[in-house]
């Protein structure tokens, strides 16, 4: 659902040629994502491992439709990787990423290394630091080293498990290969996590929770010190009972500030008709939301699962607080070894909760039916219609119709 998304959405990759291989090139900052490159004349890849070093290297030629800074300029993909093992399950490795226009000589080339490093039997640190320079190959336009850094601690066990984690970004870090929606933004926050078990044949087989803290400041704001933007605290609770069923559940409370750059292309409608400066909306606070996603097996035929929204949730194109009710009910039916089908409906409604008011509704039913004729040949379809309705939108506070870039927003679908 793209009504209220702010970041661009992720697409996994499906083509066999980046699959095979692929997970060399995997890193805690996605830096290698195959789906930039768009339509590929021609590509070469190579994996191997030579004692304890995986190597790899993925280089592609690709007639972009839009290239790393505008146009239609071709472009050439080059990664390498090199991955060693150390000790029993530990691993050091680099990265590079390299994306150059044909014609202009505009490029954009990350550096990276990366540690993971396990030790007193169930704990994990890992950590990346990298670097970007990106040239528009314009004169007068220098290439300067703009950082990214990942750092996180995972204690795990059988009943007790915690976590940490910052990823951190300069403003005007690029990765023109990789997939980081988020740019100059840090995350932090950390989770903490219990689970007890039954005994065998028991009704309720396992029960536990998860707290959840994630955090988001910009920058600069980070490393001065100042109040993230963005917070929010989640409980998750979940229980698995026997036959393979499970219910788990969301609880969350948060926090929204919006920011004055992200509203600076911004405008309302005067009385006169003329454009107007757009007020800057008040922070949220206190927003609140719980879910509860089913999976029920009825039996070897039927299984059921979903989700059940009720959220409170900024409304970031106009910058409001929403109400969301979500419903995601799942079929699965499997009448036999050879044939799957899937069905599933996802709904979605946000009103404004000042007034109530309509502000969007997405409907997307999906179809997905699989035929296994033999252990090497099988037919898959899937289909899918998305219908998402906007209302034009409006100041929060003064109700005045908005301009983006001086274009009027109204209703969409």
């Amino acid at each position: 659902i793209q009504v209220n998304e702010r970041f661009a959405l992720f697409f996994p990759e499906k083509r066999p040629f980046f699959l095979d291989g692929a997970e060399i090139f995997r890193t805690n900052q996605n830096l290698v994502h195959t789906r930039r490159i768009v339509d590929p004349i021609a590509g070469t890849k190579l994996t191997g491992k030579v004692g304890s070093i995986s190597l790899g290297y993925l280089g592609a030629f690709d007639e972009s439709p839009s290239s790393v800074f505008g146009g239609t300029n071709d472009a050439v993909f080059n990664m390498i990787r090199a991955r060693a093992d150390v000790g029993a399950g530990s691993t050091v490795g680099v990265l590079y990423t390299d994306r150059t226009l044909t014609d202009g000589g505009g490029f954009n080339r990350v550096a990276s290394a990366d540690a993971r490093l396990l030790f007193g039997g169930r704990f994990a640190l890992s950590t990346q630091v990298t670097g970007s320079w990106t040239s528009t190959g314009e004169t007068g336009s220098p290439a300067s080293i703009e950082p990214a850094l990942t750092l996180g601690l995972i204690r795990t066990g059988l009943n007790f498990n915690y976590s940490v984690r910052l990823a951190d970004q300069s403003e005007d870090f690029r990765t023109e290969t990789g997939f980081m929606p988020r740019l100059g933004d840090t995350d932090f926050g950390g989770a903490v996590e219990f689970a007890r078990y039954g005994a065998s044949g028991a009704l309720v087989e396992t029960w536990g929770a998860e707290v959840q803290s994630n955090n988001f400041s910009g920058h600069d704001d980070f490393w001065a010190g100042r109040a993230p933007y963005e917070y929010e605290v989640e409980l998750r609770p979940t229980v698995a009972f026997r036959d393979s069923r499970r219910v788990n559940g969301v609880l969350k409370w948060g926090g929204f500030r919006f920011r004055p750059e992200d509203y600076a292309a911004y405008e309302v409608v005067g009385p006169a008709g003329s454009p107007e400066p757009y007020g800057l909306p008040p922070a949220l606070t206190n927003i609140l939301g719980v879910a509860i996603t089913p999976n029920i097996r009825f039996n070897n035929t039927f299984n059921l699962s979903g989700t059940v929204m009720f959220r409170q949730i900024p409304l970031f194109a106009e910058g409001s607080l929403g109400r969301e009710n979500r419903l995601a009910p799942s079929l699965g039916v499997h009448p036999g070894e050879r044939l799957r089908v899937e069905a599933r409906y996802t709904w979605s409604r946000l009103k404004r909760s000042g007034d109530g008011s309509h502000f969007s509704t997405a409907h997307i039913p999906r179809l997905r039916v699989q035929y296994q004729f033999s252990q090497s040949l099988l037919a898959r379809v899937i289909g899918q219609y998305d219908l998402e309705k906007r209302e034009a939108l409006r100041h929060p506070v003064t109700g005045q119709a908005v301009l983006i870039g001086g274009i009027l927003q109204e209703a969409r679908e």
